[in-house]
């Protein structure tokens, strides 16, 4: 589950970190954890909709 932390597919809820690949695509992995060849490093496509959800123009809305 290391990887998991710095995997754009992960979500996160205020108990623990999951795999969030399903949401993302639509699809399921396909593989287990350990064996995971859809890891995509970067920040979390979850943050990356909420960030832009609260956007205008390229700003963060405070």
């Amino acid at each position: 589950m290391s990887k998991c932390n710095t995997c754009v597919y992960r979500f996160r809820d205020e108990h623990r970190t999951a795999c969030g690949y399903i949401l993302s695509t639509g699809a399921p992995r396909g593989c287990t954890v350990e064996e995971c060849d859809k890891y995509k490093r970067g920040r979390s496509y979850a943050k990356k909709a909420a960030l832009a959800a609260v956007s205008i123009k390229g700003r963060r809305v405070k």
